[in-house]
């Protein structure tokens, strides 16, 4: 938390309990004004390392897509999409990663559904699902 704290000057920093359960923890960065967390550090509950980030804050990274962008906005192909049906309180969601890279960046789309069904919606669907989270592991394989 301290040296999160002091990466993070103007962010409200806690730990709360992980939706994954134990032995997971995770700690939620949220702004001064936004009670929305904004960056979501994931980590396991006995080591004091990160070992995953998800950020939903528009801005904080260049030079990648922008959260709340529509991924027909984006050059993410639909080719490149999975659905999240399999995935607790994401049964509506959808999200693409660079094929053939597990340590890519996961970007993951709201498709305005409750349930996915396991498929991917129609393209129209698709290309109106608007991009919430872009999530990746912080450690290196190998």
């Amino acid at each position: 938390m301290d040296t999160l704290s002091a990466l993070l000057p103007g962010y409200d920093l806690a730990e709360t309990p992980s939706p994954d359960g134990l032995p997971f923890r995770q700690i939620v960065a949220t702004g001064l004004l936004t009670c929305r967390p904004l960056l979501i550090f994931l980590g396991h509950a006995d080591v004091p390392t990160v070992t995953g980030v998800r950020v939903r804050e528009p801005g904080r990274i260049p030079n990648a897509w922008m959260i709340d962008s529509l991924l027909g906005e984006t050059l993410i192909k639909p080719d490149d999409c999975f659905a999240a049906q399999d995935v607790p309180g994401r049964e509506g969601h959808v999200f693409a990663r660079e094929p053939g890279n597990l340590m890519a960046p996961v970007y993951w789309f709201d498709t305005g559904l409750s349930d996915t069904g396991g498929m991917l919606p129609d393209i129209k669907t698709l290309n109106a699902s608007r991009l919430y989270e872009i999530s990746w592991v912080a450690w290196k394989s190998g």
